[in-house]
This record gives C-alpha cells, sequence and structure tokens, in this order.
C-alpha cells in the first residue's frame, strides 16, 4: 500500500470519529477521546444528511465500509479524514475473496443510498474495487444519484459506479489491479441512467484494460483534464488498452461527450476512442502520444450491432489537440461529420484514416486549419473518391512532397495535385517555424507562415486557453 500522501488539508470536525488503534465501539464516538473502533460500527448507525465520519490519519481498516443513509441535495453524507499524517487507508481484505469482485468494494453501497461524497481516503485491496456504487436488483439497474469521490488514492483498485451526477475528481489511481475478473481499469462509470458524469483532473497509471470507462447508454459524459498513462493489454481480451474510452457498444451514449485537456500516453490501444456516441461530442485540448491510434471514432457496422448507426453524422468537433508518437491522428470508422480543426498531427504514418472497411459508412469530413507533421507519410487516406471524403479541406499545412490523400489503389495525391484542380488552394508546404519541434513544442516563431493563414471557424480557445482572433493561426497555437 502507498503512502500517497502526507498533503495539507483543511481542518474538519467530524460528527463521528473512527479510530482503529485507540477506538472502542462502545464509546459515543462524537470525538476523537471517545471514537469508536471499526467500520462495522459505522455500517449501523443512522446518519443524518450532512453528516461527516472522519477516519484518523495514519489507521488501517481492513473491513468494508457501507454508508447507511443517504444525504440530500447540498447536504451529502461525507466520509473523510482528521488528524496529522498519512491519509486512512481502507483495504477490505478481511472481506475475504468475493465471488463477484467488480460489485464489491472497500466502501460499497448495492441500495441505492445518494448524496455521499469520499475525501481524502486511500482504497487498496486488489480483490475488490475501491468504491462501488451500484444498485442491481437481478440484472435490473436502479439508480444511485450523486456519489463525489475526491481527493483519494487508489492502490491496485478503482471505481465502479453507477446513478445520475457521478463525480470522479483529483484522485491518483496506481495500478495493475491483478485479478481474475473481468478487467475494468481504473474509472469505470456505467448504466442507464449515469447522466453527467463527471471525471476531472485525476491521475491514472499502470492498469490494464482502460484508464476511464464510461459506457452503457451514459448521457453527456465529461471527461477533463485528467492525466492517464501506461494502460495495457493484460488478458489479452478485445477492447484493452485504452485511455480514455467512451463506450456506447451496448446502448447508444446521448448528449454532448466532453474530452478535453487530458494528457494521454504510453497505451497499448486507443488514447480516446468513441464508441456510437450519437449526441455530439467536443474534443479540445488534448495531448495524446506514443500510442497507436490516438483518437478513434466508430459507428459499429457488423451486421446486427448497432446497424443505426452506420454512417451517422457524430458531430465531433476535434479542436487544438497535439498527437505525436502515433500511428494514426484521427481513425475513422463509419462515422460522417467529424470537424477537424486547428489540431497539430504528427505520427508515423496517417494524420486521417478511413480503413477500407469502413469507407462506405464514413467520409464528410471537415479538415481545416490543421499542421500535419513532418514524420506523417500520409495526410489522409480513403478509399473512397476524395470528392465524397472531404467536405472541406483547406488551410492545412503539409510537408513538401508529402503524400495528402492515398486511396490505397493506385490514386495518391500531392498538394500539388490537388491545386491544380482547385481544391485545397489555401493549404502550403512551408516549414511552420515551431519553437522547438523536435522536443514537441509546437509554438510558433516568429514569421511562421501559419500566423493568422487561418479561417475563422468561431473557435475561441487554443490549446494554451487563449483566445482565438478573428484571423486564426493554422495549428494549436495562437501566437502570443
Amino acid at each position: 500500500m502507498g503512502n500517497f500522501s502526507m498533503r495539507f488539508w483543511p481542518s474538519v470536525i467530524p460528527d463521528c470519529y473512527v479510530d482503529f488503534t485507540n477506538g472502542n465501539d462502545e464509546n459515543i464516538g462524537t470525538s476523537a477521546d471517545e471514537a469508536w473502533k471499526t467500520l462495522s460500527k459505522v455500517n449501523s448507525i443512522s446518519l443524518d444528511p450532512g453528516d461527516i465520519v472522519g477516519l484518523k490519519c495514519g489507521e488501517v481498516w481492513r473491513e468494508t465500509l457501507v454508508p447507511p443513509s443517504s444525504g440530500v441535495s447540498g447536504n451529502p453524507i461525507k466520509i473523510t479524514k482528521y488528524g496529522a499524517g498519512a491519509d486512512p487507508i481502507i483495504s477490505g481484505a478481511d472481506a475475504g475473496a468475493p465471488t463477484t469482485p467488480v460489485r464489491e468494494g472497500c466502501i460499497r453501497d448495492h441500495t441505492g443510498k445518494g448524496f455521499i461524497t469520499i475525501d481524502g481516503i486511500e482504497l487498496a485491496y486488489p480483490a475488490l474495487a475501491g468504491v462501488v456504487s451500484a444498485r442491481w436488483i437481478g440484472d435490473t439497474e436502479g439508480e444511485t444519484p450523486n456519489w463525489t469521490v475526491q481527493n483519494c488514492a487508489f492502490t491496485k483498485c478503482g471505481t465502479y459506479m453507477f446513478g445520475a451526477n457521478i463525480t470522479i475528481q483529483d484522485n491518483v489511481f496506481v495500478g495493475p489491479r491483478p485479478n481474475d475478473h473481468a478487467v475494468d481499469g481504473a474509472v469505470h462509470i456505467r448504466g442507464l441512467v449515469s447522466t453527467n458524469a463527471q471525471v476531472l483532473r485525476n491521475t491514472i497509471s499502470g492498469f490494464d484494460s482502460r484508464g476511464i470507462w464510461i459506457m452503457n447508454k451514459p448521457t453527456a459524459p465529461s471527461v477533463r483534464d485528467n492525466i492517464i498513462h501506461d494502460i495495457a493489454v493484460t488478458y489479452g481480451e478485445a477492447g484493452e488498452g485504452y485511455g480514455i474510452n467512451f463506450d456506447g457498444y451496448g446502448q447508444v451514449i446521448n448528449g454532448l461527450v466532453t474530452c478535453t485537456g487530458n494528457h494521454v500516453y504510453n497505451c497499448a490501444a486507443d488514447g480516446v476512442f468513441f464508441e456510437n456516441c450519437s449526441g455530439g461530442s467536443l474534443v479540445h485540448g488534448n495531448l495524446i502520444h506514443d500510442v497507436p491510434r490516438a483518437i478513434n471514432y466508430k459507428n459499429y457496422a457488423e451486421l446486427g450491432t448497432r446497424p443505426e448507426q452506420r454512417g451517422n453524422d457524430v458531430n465531433a468537433q476535434i479542436h487544438y489537440n497535439i498527437t505525436y508518437g502515433v500511428n494514426t491522428g484521427v481513425y475513422v470508422q463509419s462515422v460522417k461529420g467529424l470537424h477537424i480543426h486547428n489540431n497539430m498531427l504528427d505520427g508515423a504514418l496517417y494524420g486521417v484514416l478511413i480503413p477500407a472497411a469502413e469507407a462506405t459508412y464514413a467520409g464528410e469530413l471537415d479538415i481545416r486549419n490543421n499542421i500535419f507533421g513532418d514524420n506523417l507519410d500520409y495526410v489522409l487516406r480513403c478509399v473512397a473518391p476524395w470528392e465524397d471524403t472531404c467536405t472541406y479541406f483547406d488551410f492545412n499545412r503539409v510537408k513538401i512532397g508529402n503524400v495528402v490523400y492515398e486511396t490505397g489503389v493506385s490514386d495518391e495525391l500531392t498538394l500539388a495535385e490537388l491545386q491544380a484542380g482547385s481544391d485545397a488552394l489555401n493549404s502550403f508546404t512551408t516549414d511552420p517555424a515551431f519553437v522547438d519541434g523536435a522536443n514537441h513544442d509546437y509554438h510558433l516563431q516568429n514569421g511562421s507562415p501559419c500566423i493568422n493563414a487561418g479561417t475563422d471557424l468561431d473557435l475561441t480557445e487554443d490549446y494554451d486557453g487563449v483566445a482565438v482572433g478573428a484571423t486564426p493561426e493554422i495549428g494549436a497555437f495562437e501566437k502570443v
């Protein structure tokens, strides 16, 4: 178990105190001197909305905490820490090996309690999830709303959460999670009523399967400002190795999907994978590198699997992202309506790739104001005709002599050939003059040909949050 923190912590005044070393369950529990000993005692009482349960810093509990009551909006039940020293640890080790590990947890509720906040605790036990909030009636999901998990440290375990308004923020997750159950990664939020899930400012490393997995018809999920790295394929199962996975395979994801400000790297598969996201998406300001595919959009075209989604306009706004050290920047499968603007796309092979098997249901791409790096072999590859693939392709910088369009059959078009046919007339091959492109600093030097060379696309902020002018720069950065 890791000693993640000796962090400064604001004073809290718990309503009940728990101290494993010096406490006693026969005490009244309302002061540090009269603290209870076990989490079982907490499980057995009734808490009022707004009550705070304080676990003493430096202590370890080898049992499971089951919140006994619900809070209300504005007054959640809070499980947190008091005193000085390392975060209190809940391991659940004495709970034994559960038969369904994914539904068990160091902190767990299966009964639909809501408005619970977990704050400043370390969760550590590989045979369980760290925090579980999931109501199951047979195989039917019930709602477990408004849980917040924040400022916690997870060692070889993660979250498994259902319900509306789930927030996972400012936590540290360190894997792997070594169990023989279905692999779930670090943050797992799912379910038909998982509306407005937010995953914010977490650091996730060393897990298998996925860093963040949001699945099964959540509505309007938001994943912002997380650092995710070293996500592996451990069990050899399909669907492993993703940094972030918005998974609409079983149930289509509705509402706007927000994926902004994340840093994803060293993953075995995709940096960010969008599956059947039908309500639009905002993909802005992400740094994705050293993965096979940086951004992958897929609506399933396999016979019998979401055929109604094939070729849908997914209204994906892909702006001001940076990719390098990748095989493909944007991978497009059976979707239309990707607006790929003001990105810095570099990698080994493709800036944008539509694989041959998906070309029938893909296309209508809007590709403007991007810098395509010198390490790419192809800017765009698709077996379909150029006019069926791109609605717009212009105001882009490509490498001189680079193949802009490649069909994989015989047709290869350079920028000069496209411009001879009156396409891409505002694109160019001049060196963009990066500050330090060799070390992936893609800011622009004075005199760069990308300055004021873009077209106005009504975007407001660049990768750094700098305001975008009426004549924007090409690439991910405005020159300031």
